[in-house]
């Protein structure tokens, strides 16, 4: 009975701790002379990678290239599934969905949590789900 009553209880756990949000690890400032909001756009599908939220690439640079992501200050994540929020907290974007980022390359790797172990890492500012150059 008393296996009965713990299983239930991490589980119980388990299923109340999916939907809590976490902050997503974010940049302090931007390089030196490079504004807010720069024009760099990728694509990709969002991916859970466990540490860290990465970005496959689809179509843009060649496929299947991994990279790492920061946010925004407030930007918020929830997983089983993936859910990422903006700082408004308004839904972003999902796991596996296609999403356009906007933002910058170039980070140090230092600013990543260890888990992140991609090659790349883009700051991200702007999530979009229709391709913001070639609108529908």
């Amino acid at each position: 009975m008393l296996k009965r009553l713990v299983s239930v209880a991490v589980l119980a756990s388990l299923i109340a701790g999916c939907g809590l949000r976490q902050p997503l690890p974010t940049f302090e400032s931007l390089a030196p002379g490079v504004p807010p909001g720069s024009d760099l756009t990728t694509s990709g599908r969002l991916m859970d990678n466990g540490g860290c939220v990465e970005l496959v690439t689809v179509d843009s640079l060649p496929p299947g290239i991994r990279i790492a992501l920061l946010w925004e200050p407030g930007w918020t994540i929830a997983r089983g599934p993936l859910r990422v929020y903006n700082n408004d907290g308004a839904l972003a974007a999902s796991e596996g969905q296609l999403v356009w980022l906007g933002g910058m390359n170039g980070l140090g790797k230092s600013q990543l949590d260890p888990a992140c172990a991609t090659p790349e890492a883009f700051r991200v500012t702007d999530v979009m789900t229709t391709d913001p150059i070639n609108p529908p």
